[in-house]
């Protein structure tokens, strides 16, 4: 995108940046008090109880993901598709599709529940053949987990939607109450009561549960998510739905299946020397990623409102953006362990000499590996925003199917290869993907080599950037009444839009305070497009506040006055349909005329 217009355009750009810092910040808060509040509850299990239980529980996480994966396939699909409806002025198609796939993933996890509490027992003895007390707490603690899980499962999608929708805030305050409760709830039951593994699981819902008042709360107040009965719908969403979580799913199978290969090959080649190495790289690579899944959410959150709102111009600002942070950071990550390996692996607790030694060039080796990984991991964002489901698919399968493959070849043929596997994967796999954006960039003369984003709107379009200011408003106006005047839209439409328009950009910069102090002006804009009607959404930073003129609402106007807010009721009355949503601590209008 030239800078000549995002600098024409800076409010608009303002904005955009704004909501997805927010995004962005949220998500990042998120993973971090996750990442402490797990590592602190490991902390608990194995100091309180003892390294048994610690291992009890580590043969219950490859499960639990698995059960995770059956609603992950149902929903995040759901959850990846929802942004692109609520941009698209779809709020009832969104409740249709989200409540489509949080039903059929709750049956789904559900019965894969029932069947796996029939054949704990055989899975403990095949996890755990050597070791009794492991084994015994490892069934406990799945029978204890699995009547909580019920519950669970349908609590732990509220803050995905939440987040969905537009408030990522909320949603990670939501995951921190979870987080802080899962160790509140293990002291009080391990320390307290003394009940061993027992309160270990009863911790980890104990957080769900401590969160479950804030989180209905959330999810009641919120006016744009209302559950419905999906049966209807099941045979139009569950098909997308599944197309947009498959990536994500297959790529979490392929990762626990490829550690397991992983493992059996350093085994095979460096032996414990080989073990340090690729632990230590598995936390260097979840402390890179951290920064790698907060951009991505970010993407998928505010990349879905512009590809709803055919925003092409924007998006591919923020891709651009998301994909230069993504590479910054990784690649920070990758050099400093590049520079000093030896020190990093110190950190990890790894102090033997001869390991420190002979492990410092597998790291190097393996830590060059993110930096194609994400490379291509935030390129299946944008695949799977634009419905290219297969090659979002296969962008994520691949670079782990091509690990397994090298890592069981190089292990057995050539073991000093062996940590090339992970490099020569990520390789691989980015000229794969390269070559398929290729070949389709040359299908579709009008998108960005290499991210197949249309290089303008698909729609005539206006974009108008204003400042709290009258004058700044006066322009605004001025800019689109040209616009529906070349567009040749019928006279009522122009003048009612532009009636809307006037009433709603007086009011932002008569009543939208700022919210962040010290700042002395905030910034709104308007985007006009036409499609099959005339669509115009206006976005601003004041304080949350809904014009949308409900029953509820209109009572209590009425009891105030007969005549209360004139304006809101200019605005409801002059267009076919009116949405609000308060989306990354922005007000979002959305409103459409019939032409």
């Amino acid at each position: 995108m030239r800078k000549k217009t995002m600098k024409a355009d800076n409010g608009h750009y303002y904005l955009l940046n704004k909501a997805f810092r927010t995004s962005l910040t949220a998500a990042l808060l998120s993973s971090m008090i996750s990442n402490i509040c797990s590592a602190t509850d490991a902390l608990i299990t194995g100091n309180m109880i003892g390294p048994e239980a610690l291992g009890s529980i580590g043969l219950t996480i490859p499960l639990i993901t698995a059960l995770n994966c059956f609603m992950d396939l149902m929903f995040d699909g759901a959850i990846a598709r929802s942004s692109t409806d609520l941009g698209n002025h779809d709020i009832p198609g969104m409740n249709r599709r989200l409540s489509a796939g949080l039903v059929s993933g709750y049956l789904l996890t559900l019965a894969a529940m029932i069947m796996l509490q029939i054949a704990l027992v055989p899975l403990s003895r095949f996890l755990a053949p050597d070791n009794e007390v492991v084994r015994r707490g490892f069934v406990d603690y799945m029978r204890i987990t699995a009547g909580f899980y019920v519950v669970q499962s349908l609590l732990a999608p509220i803050p995905k939607i939440i987040r969905a929708i537009g408030n990522p805030v909320q949603a990670t305050r939501i995951l921190m109450i979870v987080s802080i409760g899962n160790v509140f709830c293990d002291l009080l039951f391990i320390r307290l009561f003394r009940m061993e593994i027992a309160g270990s699981a009863m911790g980890t819902a104990g957080g769900w549960m401590l969160s479950a008042p804030y989180a209905i709360y959330c999810i009641r107040r919120n006016e744009n998510f209302r559950l419905v009965n999906p049966l209807p719908y099941l045979k139009k969403y569950i098909p997308d739905n599944i197309g947009a979580g498959l990536p994500g799913v297959l790529s979490s199978i392929l990762t626990s299946v490829m550690g397991i290969v992983v493992n059996g090959a350093v085994v095979r080649t460096a032996g414990s020397i080989g073990l340090s190495v690729m632990t230590v790289g598995i936390q260097l690579s979840s402390i890179a990623g951290a920064a790698a899944f907060g951009l991505r959410k970010s993407m998928q959150l505010v990349g879905g409102l512009l590809q709803g709102e055919k925003d092409a111009v924007s998006l591919r600002y923020l891709f651009v953006r998301v994909l230069r942070l993504t590479m910054i950071s990784v690649a920070a990550a990758a050099a400093v362990v590049l520079l000093i390996p030896e020190p990093i692996m110190q950190l990890f607790g790894v102090k033997d000499p001869s390991v420190l030694t002979q492990g410092a060039a597998g790291l190097r080796t393996y830590i060059i590996f993110l930096i194609p990984l994400y490379f291509t991991v935030t390129y299946s964002v944008v695949y799977q925003i634009q419905k290219h489901y297969t090659l979002a698919t296969v962008i994520s399968a691949l670079p782990v199917l091509l690990v397994i493959c090298f890592a069981e070849i190089f292990s057995r043929a050539n073991p000093d290869l062996f940590w090339w596997s992970f490099f020569l994967g990520g390789i691989i796999n980015a000229g794969v993907q390269l070559t398929a954006a290729a070949c389709i960039w040359k299908k579709q003369k009008n998108c960005c080599y290499p991210s197949l984003i249309p290089r303008q709107d698909e729609e005539p379009s206006l974009l108008i950037s204003s400042a709290y200011t009258e004058e700044d408003t006066q322009k605004a106006l001025r800019e689109a009444e040209a616009f529906l005047k070349e567009q040749k839209i019928g006279k009522k439409t122009a003048d009612q839009a532009l009636l809307c328009m006037d009433e709603i950009f007086h009011n932002i910069i008569q009543h939208a305070k700022v919210r962040k102090k010290g700042r002395k002006k905030g910034y709104y804009n308007a985007r006009f497009r036409i499609g099959q009607s005339l669509y115009v959404t206006v976005r601003d930073d004041g304080i949350p506040f809904n014009p949308v003129l409900t029953e509820e609402s209109l009572k209590e106007w009425n009891s105030r006055s007969p005549e209360a807010a004139p304006g809101l009721r200019i605005i409801n009355r002059m267009n076919s349909e009116i949405t609000y949503s308060f989306v990354c601590s922005q007000n979002m209008l959305q409103l459409r005329w019939d032409l």
